[in-house]
């Protein structure tokens, strides 16, 4: 990498590139995923200090907060109650009786 385009980087004239980002991160020895994060959060800053109080103007109505989604509630069954829909225990019915249900 050039000195020119390294200067610019540091003075925010220039982007850190992902080609810019692998080229830093042989060079100096640290990774591609700091350099690009490093751009990340100068973009987001930039954007804060630039839109942030317009944007949170335009938004009326407050930050969204997720909803909780309420279900009913699912009736817990007892082992009694499974034997009760439909099945019959054969462990239980006496040898020559029927069961009516």
């Amino acid at each position: 990498m050039l000195a020119p385009p390294i200067y610019e980087i540091i003075r925010g004239e220039r982007d850190v590139t992902p080609d810019a980002a692998l080229r830093l991160a042989l060079f100096l020895g640290t990774t591609v995923e700091f350099w690009l994060s490093l751009q990340a959060h100068y973009e987001l800053e930039v954007a804060r200090d630039k839109k942030e109080r317009t944007i949170s103007q335009a938004v009326r109505f407050g930050p969204l907060r997720p909803r909780l989604l309420l279900l009913p509630a699912t009736p817990k069954t007892t082992p009694c109650e499974t034997h009760s829909l439909g099945t019959r225990d054969p462990r239980s019915a006496s040898p020559g009786s029927r069961h009516a249900g």
